[in-house]
């Protein structure tokens, strides 16, 4: 079993692997090639750069691959900490709580 400290530096890694692609696809490839209220332009910008298109592609596929452990290894790192701050029944679910 890996360890607590390496999963959060295998969960920060992947994070700013998802920062890294996120900013590189929206603001350098989307920027580039989207021209405001004119899809003709925009295709043309597109077709004309095709292969930053497909980096952009590439970019955003790596950062939806990449994010689902990301979002996996922060969610079991806050159930250990809700579980471990939260005393014997005093644990409810929002369920039960709206009863």
């Amino acid at each position: 079993m890996i360890s607590d400290k390496n999963l959060a530096r295998i969960a920060g890694f992947c994070y700013l692997v998802v920062i890294a692609t996120g900013l590189f696809s929206e603001v350098f490839v989307r920027q580039a090639l989207r021209v405001p209220n004119n899809a003709l332009a925009t295709a043309h910008h597109i077709k004309t750069n095709e292969m930053l298109y497909r980096w952009g592609f590439a970019a955003d596929l790596i950062n939806f691959v990449i994010g689902i452990p990301t979002i996996l290894i922060i969610y079991h790192f806050f159930k250990k900490l809700c579980c471990s701050t939260c005393s014997e029944g005093s644990c409810r679910t929002t369920d039960e709580r709206d009863l």
